[in-house]
């Protein structure tokens, strides 16, 4: 048993390394490289993982056959890209189309050069809906998802849910109407979905979760709700959002079992660990002793149970023997290294994203004028991006960011940096425009903040692309109320910090300035981040060469 269980874990560290030095292969643009390493990856489900940009250049070198496929998993992958390319051979237009048919209705619809060249290579049936003028776009979108003609169902807010959540995998649009819809509900209420189920309300809320707040929960989410799909999810926000007696003798035993079977265990793992988190004393015993029993049977991924017991034991001594096998991976980050952060001879480089929504105008007005009048910061305003640099003694920190609404600012601002990347990454912005941000975040960056609401979501992406990085997120609400006085605060302890800046230290004081903003508490810094100490764990171990467990 313990033979089969080393084999597996080398099977996933194999797995884990082919898709490092893969990505790293397509990033730097060493095609030698990556085509060395294709025979090897082709077939992995990650391969299209890199971005559309890093895939289409590589196959632009294999030979056509082998470019098709890479170019149709890319097309899968991010279907939005491939979308807006007049470039493309038209077959993988129309996968990008099948697998995004609601964007491709809506892009084809309009008047644009694109929309018109889409217009004529779409499936027949969606180039139908694109230019069927009598049917409003949001219609035609949601009938392209349908893939019928039952606008009845598509202008009902619950009868179109219901359709869509029926199905089997969950078609990416589903999520979307669900984010969207509690976005309404957050500003509105909940009265337009007052009269639905409670299994309906359920599946909009774990739907639709990244946009959930505390209110908006509490108020969606009957009190006993139905057990569900993405139920460890649900309780993993049921905690965050102040509702842990939802946690129940029952439930607990769905939360922590059968990670092993579940799609993807990592981010299942994830949760739990939130779970345990919070449960109160009397339950301990119990979930040590279903963690306990779930190890015995994980096989292969019996590790990630045994990090679970480990961290558990930190607070309720219990599987003493298995715990110690794991307990040296738990490493909490209680500081950073400065030298790293400002990696481009004593100067830092900073990216800032921001977006072309209110939200987004608004993140970066308060942005700028939490600097306007500081001390030893320069602002240089450009056509389409703005260039900040701090200076204390020998340390420089330049931050570089986009301003919304005013495009193509990524090239100018590449060129601006040298081609360097950042060693700080920030995402300032809804949730719903976090992939974008995280498609561009780099191997080498050393501090990630996430702004926007329910940032904890992105912890597996940012670990997994940037191993070394150590990030601040929210569970709940971002706001700029928040985001601009940390931000500043940390830039200028970073430049004033000596070898390390203590997490411990700069957190405190953050705590004291904002102890009268309930939304604080939303906020994770890297010390006490417990998804992230959890996937550093779970990639240390991989790493071992000889992992020292012990048998199921």
């Amino acid at each position: 048993m313990l033979q089969a269980l080393l084999l597996t874990i080398l099977s996933l560290r194999e797995d884990v390394l082919l898709r490092k030095a893969w990505e790293a292969a397509l990033r730097n643009n060493s095609s030698d490289t990556a085509r060395q390493l294709y025979p090897k990856v082709r077939d992995r489900a990650w391969v299209a993982r890199p971005g559309f940009h890093h895939l289409y250049e590589f196959a632009r070198t294999l030979p056509p056959e082998e470019s098709e496929a890479l170019l149709t998993a890319a097309a899968k992958h991010d279907p939005s890209v491939v979308l807006r390319r007049t470039d493309l051979d038209p077959r993988i237009l129309q996968v990008a189309a099948l697998q995004a048919p609601a964007e491709a209705v809506g892009i084809a619809a309009g008047s644009s050069p694109t929309s018109q060249f889409l217009r004529k290579v779409l499936p027949p049936r969606l180039a139908t809906l694109a230019a069927d003028a009598a049917i409003d776009v949001p219609t035609r979108q949601r009938l392209a998802i349908l893939g019928d003609n039952n606008i009845a169902d598509a202008r009902d807010n619950r009868r179109y849910f219901a359709r869509i959540t029926a199905r089997k995998p969950i078609p990416r649009e589903a999520i979307e109407f669900a984010q969207s819809l509690v976005r309404d509900l957050r500003q509105a209420g909940i009265k337009q979905v007052a009269h639905w189920s409670p299994a309906e309300r359920y599946l909009l809320a774990v739907y639709g979760r990244e946009e959930l707040d505390a209110p908006t929960f509490t108020r969606l989410v009957p009190s006993a709700p139905p057990a569900g799909p993405r139920y460890r999810a649900f309780l993993s926000d049921a905690v965050q959002f102040g509702h842990p007696t939802l946690i129940r003798a029952q439930s607990l035993a769905q939360a922590l079992q059968g990670i092993a079977a579940e799609d993807n265990p990592l981010q299942e793992t994830l949760f739990a660990a939130n779970i345990l988190d919070a449960l109160a004393k009397p339950q301990r015993p119990q979930a040590a002793a279903l963690l306990k029993s779930a190890y015995e049977k994980a096989g292969p991924y019996a590790p990630l149970y045994g990090l679970l017991i480990a961290h558990l034991a930190q607070r309720l001594p219990s599987n003493a023997t298995i715990a110690s096998s794991y307990a040296h991976y738990l490493q909490a980050p209680q500081s950073i290294s400065t030298a790293p952060v400002f990696s481009h001879n004593g100067t830092s480089l900073h990216r800032y994203y921001f977006y072309d929504d209110d939200d987004g105008v608004e993140s970066y007005e308060t942005f700028l004028a939490a600097y306007r009048k500081a001390p030893n910061w320069t602002t240089v305003k450009h056509a389409n991006w703005v260039h900040l640099t701090g200076v204390s003694g020998k340390r420089r920190i330049e931050i570089f960011a986009n301003i919304p609404r005013k495009p193509d600012a990524d090239a100018v601002i590449r060129k601006a940096m040298q081609n360097r990347e950042p060693d700080v990454l920030v995402h300032r912005g809804h949730a719903f425009h976090l992939d974008k941000t995280l498609r561009r975040l780099n191997s080498t960056a050393r501090l990630v903040f996430l702004g926007s609401c329910r940032g904890m979501e992105a912890v597996a992406t940012v670990i997994d692309t940037a191993p070394q990085a150590q990030m601040f997120a929210t569970r709940g609400t971002g706001t700029h109320t928040i985001n601009d006085p940390i931000l500043k605060a940390l830039n200028n302890a970073l430049l004033t910090a000596g070898d390390k800046l203590d997490w411990q230290s700069f957190w405190g004081t953050q705590k004291s300035h904002f102890k009268s903003n309930s939304l604080f508490a939303d906020y994770i810094p890297p010390h006490q981040n417990t998804q992230a100490i959890l996937l550093r764990a779970w990639y240390a171990f991989l790493s071992e060469p000889e992992p020292n467990v012990t048998q199921p």
